[in-house]
C-alpha cells in the first residue's frame, strides 16, 4: 500500500528565533488561544508580560473557579482566598504543561478599577511588597481583580495588611507617608511589628500635658488605641495592646529629635499648629525601659508645692534616678496632713512628728504605685526659709 505524505510536523516552527530553543515565551504563546479574559486590553497586557523567558516575571489569566475559601477582607474590594493550582514553576516536557508549586497557596484578590489599558500599567510583577501573579474576574460582579501575595513571604503577611490600608490614611506629607509606609513594608513577621510606625490621628490622644516648657516643648499624653500586637483574622483588623498607654510627643521640627530613633512608634500632627509630631514610647531613653525616673515623672501633674522653684528642685532629684537601689535618694512633696503627733522641739523652727506613709522603696507594677516602708516613722520637720532657687541648693538628702 502506498502512503502519501501530505504534511509533516516541523519542530523548527517551535524554536524561538531569539533563544534558538523552545523557550517559555514560545510555550506561553502557544496557549494564547486557550484562554481569554473577555477584554482585549487585558488579554494583550497579560500576553505582553509573557514575552519573557523568566516564569517568575509573567502574569496569568486565572479563572475565578481556581480559587476557594474566598473571604472578604474589605467589602467589595479585597478578598483572601486559596489558589488551587498555585503559581508556575517551570515547563514539564513529559506532560507538555506547566509544572506548578505552592498549591492551595493563600493569596489576596483585589478589585482592579480599569477603564482603559493605560491604568493596567500600574499593575506589574511587584508593587511595594506585593508579588502579582495574575488577573481574574468575579463572574457575579464581572469586576476584574488582581491576584497577589507578599513577594518575600509568598503568603499574606503583616506587610500585606499594612499595604492594603495605605489608601485609608495620609499625613498630608508625601515624605512622611513614604517613611511610615517603608517601615510597615519591612514588618513581615510579628516580631518585626515593633519597628513599624503608624500615622496616628491627633484625636487619639488625651490628657495632653506639657512636660518640657522651653522653645522645643515636649508633651506627655495617653494614646487611646495602644500599639499594634498582631493581625486578628476573625475581625480582619489589628489587635492592639497597652490601650491608653502613656506616650511622649516631640516636635519633628526640632533637629535633635531623630524620626528614626528606636523609641518612635508613630507620627501625628497638631491640628492647631500644623506641626508634625513624633510619638515616642514613654520609657527612659538611657535605660530603655520604664525606670523609677519615669514613674516619678508621670506623677508630676498630680502634685505641686505651690512654688515653681521648689517643684523643680524636687523633680530634678527624681529625674536623676534609674535603678531601685537609688530610689531613696529622691525627694518628695509630702502633704502636711500625712503627719501626725506633731510636737515642737525648737519654737517655730523644728518639730518632731510621725509620717503616716513612710518613704518610697520600690515600684509596684501590679498596683501601679510606689511600695513604701517604715510607715508611721518618726521624722523631723525643719523650717525652710527660701526666697529664691539658689537657697534650695542648701537642701540635700543628707
Amino acid at each position: 500500500m502506498d502512503f502519501q505524505i501530505i504534511g509533516a510536523f516541523n519542530k523548527s516552527d517551535e524554536i524561538c528565533m531569539k533563544c534558538n530553543k523552545i523557550c517559555f515565551e514560545k510555550r506561553f504563546k502557544q496557549k494564547f488561544k486557550n484562554w481569554t479574559s473577555g477584554n482585549n486590553d487585558i488579554d494583550k497586557f497579560i500576553q505582553n508580560t509573557q514575552h519573557n523567558d523568566d516564569a517568575e516575571k509573567v502574569l496569568e489569566w486565572i479563572p475565578y473557579d481556581k480559587f476557594n475559601n474566598i473571604k472578604c477582607i474589605e467589602k467589595d474590594k479585597v478578598y483572601k482566598a486559596n489558589w488551587i493550582d498555585g503559581c508556575i514553576n517551570k515547563w514539564d516536557d513529559k506532560d507538555q504543561n506547566w509544572e506548578r508549586k505552592h498549591q492551595n497557596m493563600v493569596v489576596i484578590i483585589k478589585s482592579l478599577n480599569i477603564s482603559n489599558i493605560s491604568e493596567l500599567t500600574l499593575t506589574n510583577k511587584t508593587i511595594g511588597c506585593y508579588k502579582v501573579y495574575g488577573i481574574t474576574q468575579d463572574p457575579e460582579t464581572e469586576k476584574y481583580m488582581v491576584v497577589l501575595t507578599c513577594k518575600q513571604c509568598n503568603n499574606i503577611c503583616n506587610a500585606i495588611y499594612f499595604q492594603l490600608n495605605f489608601g485609608n490614611w495620609t499625613s498630608g506629607n508625601n515624605i512622611i507617608d513614604e517613611f511610615i509606609q517603608n517601615s510597615q513594608l519591612l514588618s513581615h513577621k510579628n516580631y518585626q511589628l515593633s519597628k513599624a510606625l503608624e500615622w496616628i490621628p491627633y484625636n487619639k490622644f488625651y490628657d495632653i500635658e506639657c512636660i518640657v516648657k522651653n522653645n522645643n516643648k515636649v508633651y506627655r499624653a495617653n494614646w487611646i488605641d495602644g500599639c499594634i500586637n498582631n493581625w486578628n483574622k476573625e475581625n480582619q483588623n489589628w489587635q492592639r495592646s497597652d490601650q491608653n498607654m502613656s506616650v511622649i510627643l516631640k516636635d519633628l521640627s526640632d533637629p535633635k529629635y531623630n524620626i528614626s530613633e528606636f523609641l518612635t512608634i508613630g507620627i501625628t500632627q497638631n491640628p492647631e499648629t500644623k506641626n508634625y509630631i513624633r510619638v515616642q514610647k514613654d520609657i527612659c531613653e538611657e535605660c530603655d525601659y520604664i525606670c523609677n525616673a519615669i514613674h516619678f515623672q508621670r506623677n508630676f501633674k498630680n502634685w505641686t508645692s505651690g512654688n515653681n522653684y521648689v517643684d523643680k528642685f524636687i523633680q530634678d532629684t527624681q529625674l536623676l534616678l534609674d535603678h531601685n537601689y537609688y530610689v531613696y535618694h529622691a525627694l518628695e512633696w509630702i502633704p502636711h496632713d500625712r503627719f501626725y503627733d506633731i510636737k515642737c522641739i525648737v519654737k517655730d523652727k523644728i518639730y518632731k512628728t510621725s509620717w503616716i506613709d513612710g518613704y518610697v522603696n520600690e515600684w509596684d507594677d501590679e498596683n501601679q504605685n510606689w511600695k513604701r516602708k517604715h510607715q508611721n516613722m518618726v521624722v523631723i520637720l525643719k523650717s525652710l526659709n527660701i526666697s529664691k532657687v539658689s537657697e534650695l541648693t542648701l537642701t540635700n538628702k543628707v
